[in-house]
């Protein structure tokens, strides 16, 4: 699914990963160029010919969720993808302390140069990486999030998902993209 205008969908008290990624959404809010950030993705199946199709997808509300392949619609967008386990340590039963956890996670980003800076003449990619690094560097108190790599191919960027049919004009000019991997910690705070 291809949509032009999408919401993003917030948690109004959002708790544990749910309010980690919340907090990097807002940082993330500083940059102009980005227009879209949605939240938490998850990993979408649905059936195509008989066979399983995998799919990286965020909820949209009323049970409906966005398709995160490339979008041509939009200038520049990302999203969040935490996978399984979490790890939880540092809890002492009795003594009122909260879980520090942490969990692998990619932040996928996707954009359009022509459209987030049409001046440029030149694949100017590594600048909105380092716009993201120098937001990830923000990060203080309740969340951090320790990148590890960065992937720039299309197997790499969509590991995990049938991205087969995606053109690879997607990745070519004026259109890019790359997944950040780390590690995000977070604190679980008194309630």
């Amino acid at each position: 699914m291809t949509y032009k205008a999408p919401e993003i969908i917030s948690i109004s008290n959002p708790v544990l990963l749910d309010k980690a990624i919340s907090v990097m959404q807002t940082k993330f809010a500083n940059l102009a160029w980005l227009e879209k950030i949605f939240g938490r993705a998850w990993r979408g199946i649905e059936d195509r010919e008989g066979k399983p199709y995998r799919f990286p997808q965020t909820y949209s509300g009323d049970n409906e969720y966005y398709n995160l392949f490339p979008n041509d619609y939009l200038k520049a967008y990302c999203y969040f993808f935490p996978e399984d386990p979490r790890e939880i340590e540092d809890i002492e039963p009795g003594y009122g302390n909260y879980g520090n956890f942490s969990t692998r996670m990619s932040i996928v980003v996707y954009f359009n140069l022509a459209k987030v800076d049409s001046s440029k003449t030149y694949r100017f990619n590594e600048e909105l990486l380092q716009a993201i690094m120098n937001q990830i560097r923000t990060l203080n108190g309740y969340v951090h999030f320790l990148p590890e790599r960065v992937y720039e191919e299309a197997d790499s960027i969509f590991e995990g998902f049938d991205h087969k049919e995606i053109e690879t004009q997607f990745l070519e000019h004026p259109w890019g993209g790359f997944r950040i991997e780390g590690t995000l910690k977070y604190i679980e705070e008194c309630t």
